[in-house]
């Protein structure tokens, strides 16, 4: 539709109340129809559309899937304790072995191969690992060994029964018949003078006061006190040593030597067995 010839915008006088073109003039002073704009931006956005499309299945769909990162397990640290538990000390089980048979002064008691006890010590129960199979032997003058395997569980008390039985003596010679021939006298030896230990014997009273002392460090054993326990034994030591200058040596100054070694042996290892740190 072409507008009224003469009819322009610069014909309007101001202030006049006559419409304003219309959009189709508006189009027709333009040169460009008002469907054919539509058109391009719709054929437009379609472009862009495909273009983005393309540009998607290049980036990500013709691009080969990474491979996931390999897992590699590394070492688990060490884990914290919850606080309601308490790691239980590491301590060496402790048995006691003990010989309740009557057996000679001079016997004494090996285990595994080491004299734990000897004279009348062996009574005395002593300490030796628990949870374990131990060769026990007794020996004495004059008697027949006795051998066995004892097993002494942890914080028990295992009694042994030992018999030791007389060795058999040495057949005498038989007697050879006399010569009819005269025999030259054979020159006797000459016999020295033996030297007598004029030194005094032991005092009962001195060697019941040591099994005392014997006695009190094995209570303090009992109840943990191991320093006085240790205590004990090295001074019933020190008076044994007094005791073998002054006195003649016996099997009771043995016997009493040997018990209170073994007794402050079994004081140092049940000390370390019970976790503490300062020992006798």
């Amino acid at each position: 539709m072409n507008p009224p010839k003469g009819e322009d915008l610069r014909d309007e006088a101001p202030g006049s109340s006559k419409a304003a073109i219309s959009p189709d003039a508006f189009d027709h002073l333009t040169g460009s129809p008002k469907g054919l704009g539509r058109l391009t931006r719709l054929l437009a956005i379609a472009v862009l559309i495909a273009i983005g499309v393309g540009g998607g299945y290049l980036l990500f769909g013709r691009s080969e899937p990474s491979s996931p990162p390999a897992y590699t397990q590394q070492p688990a640290g060490p884990t914290g304790r919850s606080p309601g538990t308490t790691r239980l000390p590491t301590a060496n089980p402790i048995g006691r072995l003990v010989v309740v048979s009557e057996l000679p002064d001079n016997a004494w008691l090996e285990i595994n191969a080491k004299v734990y006890a000897s004279g009348l010590g062996i009574d005395f129960p002593l300490r030796v690992p628990g949870d374990s199979l131990h060769q026990v032997s007794v020996h004495a003058r004059d008697y027949e060994s006795w051998y066995s395997e004892v097993y002494v569980p942890a914080d028990s008390l295992v009694r042994i029964e030992v018999t030791l039985t007389r060795s058999r003596t040495v057949q005498t010679p038989t007697p050879q018949p006399r010569q009819t021939q005269p025999r030259e006298p054979e020159p006797q030896p000459v016999v020295t003078p033996r030297r007598t230990d004029t030194r005094p014997a032991m005092p009962v009273a001195l060697r019941d006061s040591l099994i005392l002392r014997l006695e009190e460090g094995r209570v303090f054993h009992e109840i943990g006190r191991w320093f006085d326990s240790a205590s004990e034994y090295r001074a019933v030591l020190d008076r044994l040593d007094e005791a073998s200058t002054a006195f003649r040596s016996s099997s009771v100054i043995t016997m009493l030597r040997a018990r209170a070694d073994s007794a402050l042996q079994a004081v140092r290892l049940d000390c370390r067995a019970a976790g503490e740190d300062d020992c006798p």
